[in-house]
């Protein structure tokens, strides 16, 4: 993979000596579920070996810094509960690097906020530092500029307005799009195309979840989202790795039967 190929030899991340940091660094494996931390490991170990003729320090190696490995940040949930369960077991003093492929900047912000929390009550004095390839634009207040897949409006049909009402609450939708105002994220050709888009995979999340009997509420037209989040509608993710759908994309891509997802996704 590009990304990490090019990580081995990054004088920012590793400064001038990358024989002697990646003989020494800790890249960790605690993630708690799926297979994604363990397959990223094992490729940078041969990346490591290949362009530099060293051997990859042993997860449980004590030297510093401290490097967690994963392809995408979505929500930060999965990143918190990993370190979170690890912190009890670290040094009083270390720094640590978390490092994936793509990076949503609502979910790193809240990570970095609930992580840097979870640090000073635990008396941990911590040097936290984001690393990523692409970066995506998805904090609530993003508006125009959001990259991820959001309403302008919500559209006046029956569907719509049944899964609405569904929640019971009579609360309007939230996280959508600024009406009055274009899209400025540079993911989109144009406002008519994204919202083209948009509109697409929203009818068919509405479907899909009328199709699928099995799908949690969570399970949002646009996405998953945990159920303590005000965003309805689904994240609206558009980053699919090599390895696996998330389930952060609209439902569309990766739902299974009876629908016919176009990208096959594994569940943890």
């Amino acid at each position: 993979m590009k990304f990490l190929a090019e990580l081995v030899e990054s004088e920012k991340f590793t400064g001038d000596a990358p024989k002697t940091f990646w003989s020494s660094v800790s890249v960790l494996n605690i993630q708690q579920g799926g297979h994604s931390q363990t397959e990223f490991r094992a490729l940078l170990e041969e990346l490591v070996d290949a362009e530099l003729g060293v051997n990859l320090a042993g997860p449980d190696n004590a030297t510093q810094p401290f490097i967690y490995l994963d392809d995408a940040l979505f929500s930060g949930n999965r990143v918190v509960w990993d370190i979170r369960k690890w912190l009890p077991i670290t040094p009083p003093k270390f720094s640590l690097r978390i490092v994936v492929c793509a990076l949503h900047s609502g979910g790193a912000f809240r990570a970095k906020k609930d992580l840097m929390e979870d640090f000073r009550k635990a008396g941990k004095q911590v040097d936290l530092v984001f690393w990523r390839a692409i970066r995506f634009d998805n904090k609530s207040n993003a508006g125009a500029a959001c990259d991820v897949l959001r309403l302008r409006a919500l559209p006046p049909d029956p569907a719509s307005a049944a899964y609405v009402a569904s929640f019971g609450d009579n609360k309007p939708p939230a996280w959508l799009r600024p009406a009055y105002q274009s899209s400025t994220s540079k993911l989109y050709s144009s406002e008519a195309t994204r919202d083209l888009l948009e509109r697409v995979f929203w009818k068919a999340g509405l479907k899909v979840r009328a199709m699928c009997p099995q799908l949690k509420i969570t399970h949002r037209p646009l996405g998953y989202t945990s159920t303590n989040s005000t965003n309805r509608l689904g994240f609206g993710s558009l980053f699919i790795s090599f390895r696996n759908c998330p389930n952060n994309a609209p439902l569309a891509l990766w739902a299974g039967d009876p629908w016919y997802p176009l990208f096959e996704r594994k569940a943890n």
